[in-house]
């Protein structure tokens, strides 16, 4: 309850129950309000209120409308000092600790939110010197989520703060249009370039080139466009599902890994490569054989056989 008025010049309580105090003119108000009848500190501001817990409670009359309260400091006396907005169900939807920095909050003449900054320079903006960070977490899969500016390298990173894992970050030197996603899928602006380190990969096989080279002789290959392109770009290759029943590669039935793809056509040709150093040692004896046929029957050349024309 206000128990004390300082200074008082004018009290209105208008017809709607409305407390009005007034200076000596309406920008001169200089109130004070004392619940334990303490010495108030005017100099801080026109309207001061003292108390161990000072706040402000706003009464609505309107059947079922929330009632909600200012209140400051509303823990045990060696308790951490905040301002908070209460709703009377003992809700709390918004919140400042004392020691908070300033600038904190700050929304400008545009309505753009800064949170450590005093000049946001879009609809939010956020400012910090040690990795500046919004962090996405859902309760309900226990799993949370940081997208922040890294202070080493300055790129933006997503991170698995629950696995412990960053599956995606984007350098501070990538180029124009490195990556866009467009009505006809992904592009690529320059290089794609796939993990393939040994000390990423376990169950590490030879493989048998001749029989990938048999699967890849009966691989369908087409040419098609995706239903969903409308670009209509035409595309040269085989169906996911052939390709994994040939291979067995992959994540599933519906998708070839690029990796995968390559490895299948390395395999082949590394055969096609072999079988042909094969022949070539195969003609070459042929032709040293011949060779020496021809030293041991002089004018062989003009010799004639059965059943030759």
């Amino acid at each position: 309850m206000l128990k004390r008025y300082q200074d008082l010049k004018t009290i209105v309580v208008t017809v709607a129950g409305i407390l009005v105090v007034l200076g000596a003119s309406p920008t001169q108000a200089t109130t004070c309000v004392d619940a334990a009848n303490a010495p108030c500190n005017t100099a801080l501001a026109d309207f001061s209120v003292s108390d161990g817990t000072p706040d402000f409670f706003f009464t609505d009359t309107d059947a079922g409308q929330s009632q909600w309260k200012f209140l400051i400091n509303n823990t045990a006396p060696t308790g951490p000092s905040h301002f908070e907005l209460v709703e009377a169900a003992a809700r709390t939807p918004f919140r400042i600790d004392g020691g908070a920095p300033t600038h904190s909050i700050r929304v400008d003449s545009s309505g753009r939110v800064g949170f450590g900054t005093s000049t946001p320079g879009d609809n939010l903006h956020i400012k910090d010197s040690s990795f500046p960070t919004v962090r996405l977490e859902n309760t309900t899969s226990s799993e949370t989520w940081d997208l922040d500016v890294s202070n080493s390298s300055g790129a933006v990173r997503l991170l698995n703060i629950s696995a412990g894992t960053g599956p995606f970050e984007i350098e501070p030197t990538a180029t124009d249009s490195s990556l866009v996603i467009d009505s006809s899928g992904v592009v690529i602006g320059t290089d794609l370039s796939v993990s393939s380190s040994r000390t990423m990969k376990r169950e590490i096989e030879v493989v048998d080139s001749s029989a990938i080279l048999g699967r890849v002789n009966a691989l369908p290959v087409h040419q098609w466009q995706y239903k969903d392109d409308a670009t209509g770009s035409r595309h040269l290759g085989p169906m996911a599902e052939d390709f994994h029943s040939l291979f067995g590669l992959g994540r599933d039935q519906r998708h070839i890994s690029p990796a995968d793809a390559a490895g299948v056509a390395l395999a082949a040709i590394q055969e096609l490569s072999s079988r042909l150093e094969q022949l070539a040692d195969e003609n070459a004896q042929l032709q040293a054989e011949m060779a020496i046929l021809r030293a041991s029957r002089p004018g062989m050349e003009t010799d004639t056989f059965p059943g030759w024309d």
